[in-house]
């Protein structure tokens, strides 16, 4: 949804491909080009779209693989086009602006971009404001939250959606791992269980295999149509 930046009404709406596919924190935005302003975006599938802000159509979509992340703008190819810079585990790819064909790719090392707690997200009451350990942090968002620094074999997972054991015996929580430098992955299905401690509220914790192995992983929880990515190391 895109709103007017001084009344806060509704401008437009964009229809995604799925109920798991989400538009990323991270966007670029170009004001000044021949063809008019655009926003590039990106979703946890691993696409890069270019969205026209002034009603929300998909100009383009290019698939890049799992955990994408914007280098920002730059100029490719043998006539020094407009680029979108985009990393991803082991590569550096450059997307036309206007068609978003890859124009080059390089290597470059590989480095495990671990995610750290959003110092600003604070759970709505009546869950404490931090965690009960002192080494641990909140990240995600009131419709789904964990914690850092993550580990997949204390995996828990807390929402506002949750309304505890006594009323969700078996949450509807499943994560899907993904391991960004390898193949290997694995699967969560739902439903989980649930569990209680204080001054943590009510949580779930996901059911099945997880990944043992080192690397870097990436988890994907769902639960009731709220989905968050964390990628750690182990």
């Amino acid at each position: 949804h895109a709103f007017d930046i001084n009344s806060g009404a509704l401008r437009w709406s964009t229809n995604l491909q799925s109920p798991s596919e989400v538009f990323d924190i991270g966007l670029i935005a170009v004001l000044e080009n021949e063809d008019g302003p655009a926003l590039i975006v990106r979703t946890i599938e691993g696409d890069v779209l270019r969205v026209a802000p002034t009603d929300g159509e998909i100009i383009w979509r290019t698939t890049v693989g799992a955990f994408a992340r914007f280098g920002g703008t730059d100029f490719g190819g043998e006539d020094g086009r407009l680029a979108i810079e985009v990393t991803v585990p082991g590569g550096r790819r450059l997307l036309d602006f206007h068609t978003g064909e890859e124009l080059e790719e390089a290597d470059i090392p590989f480095i495990c971009p671990v995610d750290v707690p959003n110092p600003t997200f604070i759970p709505p009451e009546p869950w404490a404001p931090t965690p009960l350990s002192s080494d641990l942090r909140w990240f995600g968002t009131a419709d789904l939250w964990t914690v850092l620094p993550f580990d997949a074999v204390r995996e828990v997972w807390w929402s506002a959606n949750f309304p505890g054991g006594a009323e969700e015996e078996r949450p509807e929580i499943s994560v899907i791992y993904e391991q960004l430098d390898g193949t290997g992955s694995y699967e969560s299905p739902a439903p989980g269980t649930n569990a209680y401690t204080a001054p943590d509220g009510d949580f779930m914790i996901s059911r099945g295999t997880k990944p043992s192995e080192p690397g870097c992983w990436r988890a994907i929880a769902s639960y009731k149509g709220a989905s968050l990515s964390v990628i750690w190391e182990q």
